[in-house]
């Protein structure tokens, strides 16, 4: 199998990346719905830890902590769907 490279995505014209790269870069979570896994169409709260491409793959992914499974999650962003009115918490740095 081959090994899997992380191209980090730092800007992109796709709202939903635009918008987790935002929150990324801010340290804040950010609610969505995500549309694949185990619980299709449930509303997360998520705190976005990078965005990224893996190499020979046409997908964008985030990986984030999901709030509502408590662990460390990988999203395809293409499945992500923004609500109308997009909330977003900053979240508090551990000191």
């Amino acid at each position: 199998m081959e090994n899997l490279v992380r191209y980090p995505v730092h800007e992109s014209k796709d709202p939903t990346a635009f918008a987790l790269i935002k929150s990324s870069n801010n340290n804040q979570a950010i609610a969505f719905y995500y549309y694949g896994g185990s619980s299709p169409r449930l509303l997360r709260l998520a705190s976005v830890e990078s965005v990224f491409r893996i190499n020979n793959s046409p997908h964008t992914y985030a990986s984030a902590y999901c709030q509502q499974r408590h662990e460390n999650r990988i999203f395809r962003v293409d499945k992500i769907s923004l609500p109308q009115r997009q909330t977003i918490l900053r979240v508090r740095q551990n000191s």
